[in-house]
């Protein structure tokens, strides 16, 4: 009688184990062998092996562990062979204490985790070596072995996120990670379940898309039912690089309290049913969604897994602190104080002496402790309304006509535009979005559709760039207009479905001349055109310091998109460039 009585007690001790741990979705009849996936809890969306099915509990194995759930709870199954598995039963979870995750419950806390998608994502199964590169560097190799597993570099990163510039890079850091190969799996199928990178036929690129998993900042796991695809919002997919986000979206990934002054959410997201996405998420009334233009997914979905879930990763946020500063009291009868860098780059001050902004006044504007200038970040009009070849500024419409834009890096001569600022509400817009337009907080340059600005004003887009914005009408007036004529880009070329994806973006992650010419020559061709250009009467425009800026950006965009960059013979002797 009493071992009756014990029995279903035991059993409901199982199932209150299994319930603590997440239930394991399947649709199928769960067998010894079988991968499933974990609906909740702890180990949600975490894919396992079932060991043993007994009494109504089921035992997956998660690499090194093994963790007891309830069968009783199982909905939907899948198996790791077949690349067609349907998840269309999934009943999407609507409220929005379902959506936050284990990762995310702090969100609205003044901690806020910083992190990545790989980390959180494979956790134990994921290794890092950070190599400090030199002349007689020496790679880590594309294996290594740790406690008796193989794991294969997966990922290569510059992790200071230091941009060649006028110095070049400052630390000679390279981190890369290595995810562990199984006894199912190997690490490239792995990666084909995030998202379809056999699809992407340049090696660079493939390693550069790669690098977007180890971004780091707030990881916030959702569903891929919350986003949305949309035509591009700008006339060109060169300009663009942003989307759009509801404002309950937007402070369910900032926080409340972080909303306030943000508008603008710079991501990286992940999904089976996405793909890899990056780019600028910016406010847009009257949605409740997010919505995606083409231009922002830099991989297809995965063609081996429909899994709904989705890692947004919050990199950064606009204008944030920029929207807070104290008031200029002298300048805008009390508008925003303006941020600006302390000093005028030298990279500023001979584009504009290019342009025809007199030396001398050049002279006194730098020394002013408040100039009139920010580096703002660029965004796409939410509207759709503002007019032709216009930019809005919120904070700051009603004091300008005409502005100075430009984007860093900014070597070319043909750098730089005049733009004129919408003023007052076009007849094309609603009352509704003229009101949302002029409620944004300081800090933006909101691009109209038509024509595409962005990548005229030095290649730029919309996926966070930040635009330098000067409005001095000394700047304003003596600046010579350039034509605003884009630079066409090349359609890359698209080869199939690449088997041998993987081993190719590990050669280039392990390139030592690729890395050599990123950290060094990079540095080196920017400050010898820098110096021509400050010494000679013709500034930007003298021959051998336009061949430098020309051959600088070459080497950063070869990094991302391949290619080779020929060294003239009189630089390799002026840089003394001893390398191949």
């Amino acid at each position: 009688m009493g071992n009756c009585q014990r029995r279903p007690a035991r059993q409901e001790a199982k199932r209150a184990a299994g319930r603590s741990a997440g239930g394991v979705t399947a649709q199928h009849t769960v067998e010894v062998g079988a991968t499933v996936r974990v609906a909740e809890g702890k180990y949600r969306s975490c894919v396992g092996v079932v060991t043993a099915v007994k009494h109504g509990s089921v035992w997956v194995k998660f690499e090194q562990k093994v963790v007891n759930f309830d069968l009783s709870r199982v909905q939907e199954s899948y198996s790791e062979c077949d690349t067609q598995s349907d998840v269309s039963d999934l009943t999407p979870r609507s409220d929005e204490c379902s959506r936050r995750s284990d990762w995310e419950a702090d969100r609205d806390g003044q901690d806020v985790m910083k992190s990545t998608f790989l980390e959180e994502f494979f956790k134990e199964d994921l290794q890092s070596r950070t190599s400090e590169f030199s002349g007689n560097w020496q790679s880590p190799g594309q294996h290594i072995k740790q406690g008796g597993k193989r794991f294969e570099l997966v990922s290569a990163k510059d992790p200071s996120n230091n941009k060649p510039g006028q110095q070049g890079y400052k630390k000679n850091r390279i981190h890369f990670l290595y995810l562990a190969a199984d006894s199912f799996q190997c690490a490239q199928l792995r990666l084909e379940r995030l998202a379809d990178f056999a699809s992407l036929s340049v090696a660079e690129k493939c390693a550069a898309r790669l690098e977007l998993l180890q971004s780091r900042g707030k990881v916030c796991w959702r569903r891929a039912d919350i986003f949305e695809w949309i035509t591009e919002p700008v006339d060109s997919a060169a300009s663009g690089g942003c989307g759009f986000i509801s404002l309950h979206l937007l402070r369910d990934l900032v926080g409340k309290a972080a909303g306030v002054s943000v508008t603008s959410v710079q991501v990286r997201v992940v999904g089976p049913q996405l793909g890899v996405i990056k780019g600028l998420l910016t406010w847009k009334p009257g949605i409740d969604v997010i919505q995606v233009p083409p231009s922002m997914r830099k991989v297809p979905p995965s063609k081996t897994c429909h899994d709904d879930w989705a890692c947004i990763t919050v990199m950064d946020t606009f204008p944030g602190n920029l929207a807070k500063k104290l008031p200029n009291q002298t300048a805008f009868g009390g508008r925003p104080s303006l941020w600006q860098p302390k000093d005028v780059s030298d990279m500023l001050e001979l584009l504009l002496s290019c342009h025809g902004v007199p030396s001398q006044f050049l002279a006194s504007y730098k020394k002013q402790k408040q100039r009139p200038e920010a580096w703002m970040v660029g965004v796409a009009d939410p509207s759709g309304a503002i007019p032709a070849g216009h930019i809005f500024l919120p904070g700051l419409y009603q004091h300008v006509t005409d502005v100075f834009v430009v984007r860093s890096p900014c070597w070319r001569p043909c750098d730089g535009r005049i733009l004129p600022v919408l003023r007052t509400k076009p007849r094309a817009m609603s009352a509704r979005d003229w009101e949302h337009l002029t409620s944004r907080p300081f800090g933006e340059v909101i691009f109209a559709k038509s024509p595409a600005l962005p990548e005229s004003i030095a290649n730029g887009d919309l996926d966070g760039d930040r635009y330098w914005t000067c409005w001095d009408p000394t700047v304003v007036s003596t600046a010579k207009p350039q034509q605003l004529v884009a630079q066409p880009k090349a359609p890359s070329a698209s080869h199939g479905r690449d088997r041998g994806w993987l081993l190719k973006a590990q050669e280039a992650m392990l390139d030592a001349k690729g890395w050599r010419h990123i950290f060094w020559l990079a540095g080196r061709l920017c400050n010898h055109g820098r110096t021509w250009a400050k010494k000679s009467a013709e500034g930007l425009r003298h021959p051998v310091a336009r061949e430098c800026f020309d051959l600088f950006l070459d080497v950063i965009d070869n990094k991302r998109h391949g290619g080779s960059v020929d060294l003239p013979q009189h630089l390799r002797r002026d840089l003394r460039w001893k390398f191949d």
